[in-house]
């Protein structure tokens, strides 16, 4: 299966009968895969909600990462994730 189609599967419509969820759920039980190709992606949003409905809110600054196998799936935002790389001595740099 192809990056795209992967995608794809993990942005599926949700089920919004009584409103749209707030985000999706990363699989965080596991460790990221190091045999296994991770992907990262920017997650477009329209006024806050991905192409599958689901929630997400402001700033427009998501990204996913995941296995080609589904078995790891992370949703974050790139700001928080350059504060953690700051925080955790990762970059020279301040916040």
């Amino acid at each position: 299966m192809k990056a795209t189609e992967i995608y794809n599967q993990i942005l599926s419509p949700v089920n919004s009968k009584y409103g749209a969820p707030m985000g999706r759920d990363s699989n965080l039980l596991c460790d990221k895969p190091t045999d296994e190709r991770i992907f990262n992606r920017a997650v477009y949003l329209n006024q806050g909600y991905d192409k599958g409905g689901a929630y997400w809110g402001f700033p427009n600054n998501l990204r996913v990462e995941f296995s080609q196998s589904l078995s790891y799936v992370r949703f974050y935002r790139l700001e928080s994730e350059v504060q953690n790389r700051v925080k955790n001595g990762y970059l020279n740099a301040s916040i």
